[in-house]
């Protein structure tokens, strides 16, 4: 990019500048003289103390308070800081639309020459509140601010110390991922006297292509030679002064005319406009695809408009056409891990393309996704908004429900473990009395003759290849339990692939330098918190994400999608695999472990971290990502390698997974303590029990299954789980309480012959209730494989 092509963005509005020190080089302060660099206030505060010039600022600063006081330091700063005279310059790029701005420097300098401007610019330090501030008009000072001083704050919130400790801050703050987006979503960045010294940016940046060719280094009319050398590896040196830049943009604002566009530009939403053009799919697309998840979009939409086999078009999308024909413009699918969601999204962009709607994926959450999302709204026409993973938009989805014309629509998708959760607060904030919702775990019968065919037809039955096509579609509806799941995972466990999956993986592991990070892509993949560069810089560092993704011939690429700004793992499936089929449980624990430890530092001032950390705290996810060798010992280590954690320690739900966690290795005595543990906390925080009273229940049936010989001390506890269950099922729309039901069965199985007369009839009358209830459920709700298997228990004691 072209210095001014940069500039016309700048005047577009689409530019972040970032200020330095040298910035505010022209302005006079309150003693009439230039602002003192940090060399020179550290040697200011060394002679006032008597301490050796070369003093580091931090250990003056430090000396300059214990002599003279904390407000005689303030009345110095203030002094040296503030403005009182400022060249007419800074005004000039006052009337420059920045995006947002940022800042190293204490001075007042932006404030005022915005003043001056009649323009308000509101000044953020790194203490605010990063989700209650505005989000325009921003200066955010990231050394502190000099009209923000006290005694408090003097020490902390004001950086007087080396680069060194202000990039720790920044790195450790909320305030990364705000800057790093603000960087990724402008078109370009202007960095005005920015010396490099006051940040190490390497560490803060993750250096890539697009952001070389955005970034532009404003260092002075004569630049040493290390300055240039260091700036050429960020972006373009400009040699010139702030007066000077000012008088660039003031030539070039007399010419210029702000583009004006018929709609938005989009920058974090995508608009679905494929290419139709007529392609072959061969054998080996189709073996890369089941193997790898290599989905090529263009063979995808080639198979969807013209019924070549290669990616297989669900029997229920067109139900979502239906739904919104019928007024309902929201509407979702949900399912388990790898059973075809993602796919199923795919495949309604293309169908609403068809029928002439234009679409639109949402891509990743930040600040511009958010004002994008609204400009969706005013575009004309019929627009379908989808949303892969709906549960860090409710209030986007809250905003639709409020704004959206009738011609607009939105498809959103989750995995069923969320969904279950997520349910009623999405329904809430759409002020319906219900969504309209579409599961697709099971595969029809033409589904499943789908795959017999399309495994005929590209010869991956192995030794099955001779079966007959009923024996075919019993294999794929009974040992695969009829679910694209577990039909790959029978295909990636046959000895071939699984041979090649093996080697694939011991590549990966043979490279150490990034074996933790593709570890962390499987692990993060398989439980749904899907990985992008920000997180994995966040939990690993820029270097090591660099080196993973400079290496064009690494293995980890054969499964691994690194994007522009994104990375994605081809095949979950194959992520999930890995972890559950050959690595070690002892390596996964570890990584595991370094994990949650980065993120629940994060957690504690980001709403993102502090969602992932309490998924990461969940058995069902722990569980998820274990081989079966090795797993029960792996999650005790791992529970109790976290339970010390702040976020954990004094947490119902912490403490509720641990008692889930003991219930599954059958320590069923040390789960009572963890679930009076769960129900202490939780009386302390005034926290819904609905969960822990769920599980307990569960640990009721349990116990008296696996420990309990008496048949009245059992019945006790019977007694005690029916009154949970039977409360929930009366006041819960998802399948909790009929999961735990489905036990009935084997507790009855057991004490059937040794059960008085009276109590045998209370849990055939216990039976007979939740029966009742699973018929009186609406069909969407008795097709869910809980409430499938809890009616089969519940028929199996009513035979006795």
């Amino acid at each position: 990019m072209k210095f001014k092509e940069a500039l016309e963005h700048a005047l577009n509005g689409n530019a972040i500048m970032f200020a330095g020190a040298g910035y505010s080089s022209g302005a006079i302060n309150l003693k009439n003289r230039k602002f003192k660099r940090g060399k020179e206030l550290a040697e200011y505060f060394s002679k006032a103390c008597n301490l050796p010039n070369d003093t580091f600022l931090d250990d003056a600063t430090d000396s300059y308070i214990e002599e003279f006081g904390a407000d005689a330091l303030i009345k110095e700063i203030q002094d040296e800081f503030t403005v009182k005279k400022l060249p007419p310059y800074y005004e000039k790029l006052a009337h420059i639309p920045w995006k947002r701005i940022y800042t190293t420097n204490y001075d007042n300098v932006l404030e005022l020459s915005w003043n001056s401007a009649s323009k308000i610019l509101t000044p953020i330090t790194l203490t605010s509140d990063i989700y209650k501030i505005p989000k325009e008009n921003l200066c955010i000072h990231l050394n502190g601010f000099i009209d923000r001083l006290d005694r408090d704050s003097i020490q902390s919130e004001l950086k007087l110390t080396e680069s060194s400790y202000l990039t720790a801050s920044l790195v450790d703050s909320e305030w990364m991922s705000m800057f790093r987006h603000d960087i990724q979503y402008s078109s370009a960045v202007f960095f005005l006297g920015y010396s490099l010294y006051d940040l190490d940016i390497n560490r803060i940046l993750f250096n890539t292509e697009e952001l070389y060719e955005k970034c532009f280094f404003v260092i002075g009319n004569n630049p040493d030679v290390i300055t240039l050398k260091r700036v050429k590896r960020f972006g373009t040196p400009v040699k010139k002064d702030i007066e000077s830049f000012s008088k660039d943009v003031s030539n070039l604002q007399k010419s210029f005319t702000p583009t004006t566009l018929d709609e938005p530009i989009f920058l974090s939403i995508t608009e679905f406009n494929p290419t139709l053009n007529p392609l072959p799919i061969t054998d080996q697309d189709f073996l890369n695809l089941m193997l790898y998840g290599e989905i090529k979009n263009e063979l995808l939409i080639e198979s969807l408009r013209t019924d070549k086999r290669y990616i297989l078009q669900r029997d229920s999308s067109d139900e979502v056409f239906k739904f919104f024909n019928n007024n309902h413009n929201i509407c979702l699918i949900s399912s388990e891990l790898g059973n075809g969601k993602s796919i199923f999204l795919k495949n309604i962009n293309y169908l609403a393309l068809k029928k002439k709607y234009r679409v639109f994926n949402i891509k990743e959450r930040n600040d511009e996704s958010i004002f994008e999302f609204a400009n969706l709204l005013k575009l004309k026409g019929k627009i379908l908004i989808t949303i892969d993973g709906y549960q860090d938009w409710l209030d986007q989805i809250k905003y639709f429900s409020l704004n959206a014309p009738q011609d607009k629509f939105l498809f959103l998708t989750a995995r069923n473990a969320l969904h279950d959760v997520l349910y009623d607060d999405l329904v809430n904030n759409t002020g319906k009395d219900f969504l309209p919702e579409i599961q697709i775990d099971n595969l029809t019968e033409n589904e499943i003759a789908w795959f017999v065919e399309a495994f005929d037809e590209y010869g991956l039955w192995g030794d099955k290849a001779s079966n007959t096509y009923l024996q075919k579609s019993k294999y794929l509806q009974f040992d695969c339990q009829g679910q694209i799941h577990a039909i790959l995972l029978k295909y990636l466990n046959s000895p071939n692939i699984s041979n090649r999956l093996r080697r694939l993986y011991n590549n990966i592991k043979d490279h150490p330098n990034y074996y933790e990070v593709a570890l962390s892509i499987f692990i993060l993949t398989t439980i749904d918190l899907g990985p992008t560069i920000d997180t994995l810089v966040d939990l690993w560092g820029p270097e090591r994400l660099s080196q993973i993704r400079s290496n064009k011939n690494s293995p980890l690429r054969e499964i691994v999608n690194f994007e522009r700004n994104s990375i994605s793992v081809k095949s979950s499936i194959v992520g999930e695999y890995f972890l559950r089929n050959i690595a070690d449980v002892a390596i996964i624990v570890r990584v595991l472990l370094k994990i949650v430890d980065r993120i629940h530092e994060l957690s504690k001032s980001s709403v993102k971290y502090h969602s992932f950390f309490v998924n990461l705290m969940k058995f069902s996810n722990v569980q998820q990502i274990l081989p079966e060798e090795g797993r029960k010992a792996g999650i005790m280590k791992y529970y109790e390698s976290i339970k010390t954690l702040y976020k954990c320690r004094n947490h119902p739900l912490f403490w509720l997974q641990y008692a889930i966690a003991s219930i599954v290795i059958k320590d069923l005595y040390r789960a009572e303590k963890y679930f009076n543990s769960a129900y202490s906390y939780a009386e302390e925080r005034h926290w819904d029990t609905f969960q822990i009273d769920n599980h307990y229940a569960r640990y009721l049936l349990v116990m008296a299954i696996e420990e309990i010989k008496e048949p009245e001390e059992a019945m006790e506890n019977f007694r005690r789980a029916r009154n949970i269950i039977t409360r929930q099922m009366a006041n819960e729309r998802l399948h909790y309480p009929y999961r735990v039901a489905s036990l009935y069965q084997p507790f009855f199985d057991k004490f059937a012959i040794t059960l008085s007369k009276h109590d045998k009839n209370l849990v055939k009358d216990t039976a007979k209730t939740v029966l009742e209830r699973i018929n009186a459920l609406p069909e969407y709700r008795r097709q869910g494989r809980n409430i499938r298997e809890c009616k089969l228990a519940i028929e199996s004691i009513l035979r006795y």
